[in-house]
């Protein structure tokens, strides 16, 4: 007769094997894949080609203060370019009377990232442009009046008509701001010239990381390709800063995201759920 437990605790056994065998089949796949090389071209969608006046335009936007629903935020007030186009805050800044509840990414490089956002929820820059600037706790900017607000500067109504050969929309602010957020790129660095072939391109103690970086560290096998990045989410365990979770605002903020995202226990959160 078979022991009930003993046939448990087979089953448990197997069941871990599996998931041990599963894990180190996707190691060594990403092992064999994990490559570094030097940035290319930036993706550019085909809906959205850049132009130098488009360029133009998207970075005039970008340090517009109108784009924000009380007129004192802008892009560039949590994507600074003299803090590499980020803000050095553990919480970025948040409209009044609200708390947000992540922080900044840079923007250095970030055309060459998909999915966008902490969470992955936006898919292109064109669609992540327009969220910050509709969203409750960030630039708290109604769509529909900025549309208008813009209409009422001539310098803007001109340039969307030679951009886009028409007049403005949300959408094609949101392409104007993504043209000039892919120009946003570090090129021609020290390693780009080393992973394209130039030995001396990298001191001997850089040299020395790199193996590292590349061999036991195993570094590659999240932070590979171009851009340093696989592109996925993980969850490595950093604890909720104290201060900041115990704060309702940021609570409010946390379960309105997840609210508004279709996260069904969202009134049950009390951590960041991350992906």
């Amino acid at each position: 007769m078979i022991n009930p437990a003993v046939e448990i605790l087979n089953s448990k056994s197997l069941r871990l094997a599996a998931a041990v065998i599963c894990l180190l089949t996707i190691l060594i796949t990403t092992a064999s894949a994990a490559h570094l090389e030097s940035l290319k071209s930036v993706p550019v969608p085909k809906d959205n080609p850049q132009t130098p006046e488009k360029i133009d335009l998207g970075k005039k936007l970008f340090f517009d203060r109108r784009l924000s629903g009380d007129g004192t935020m802008s892009c560039v007030t949590c994507h600074d370019p003299e803090t590499g186009y980020s803000d050095r805050l553990a919480i970025s800044l948040n409209y009044p009377t609200t708390k947000n509840w992540r922080n900044s990414p840079t923007l250095i490089n970030i055309a060459y990232n998909n999915p966008l956002f902490w969470d992955g929820r936006a898919k292109s820059l064109d669609e992540q442009a327009l969220f910050p600037m509709m969203s409750a706790f960030e630039m708290n900017q109604n769509l529909d009046f900025l549309e208008e607000e813009l209409k009422g500067v001539p310098e803007y109504v001109d340039a969307f008509q030679k951009v886009f050969g028409g007049e403005i929309t949300r959408q094609r602010v949101a392409m104007a701001l993504a043209s000039f957020e892919r120009t946003i790129v570090s090129r021609n660095a020290p390693l780009d010239k080393f992973l394209d072939g130039d030995n001396n391109a990298l001191t001997p103690e850089q040299k020395k990381g790199y193996e590292i970086f590349t061999g036991k560290g195993k570094c590659i096998l999240c932070h590979t390709g171009a851009n340093f990045t696989d592109n996925k989410f993980y969850n490595i365990s950093v604890p909720e800063n104290p201060v900041l979770i115990n704060d309702p605002r940021v609570t409010a903020t946390m379960r309105f995201t997840a609210k508004v995202s279709g996260y069904k226990e969202y009134r049950s959160l009390t951590e960041d759920p991350g992906r």
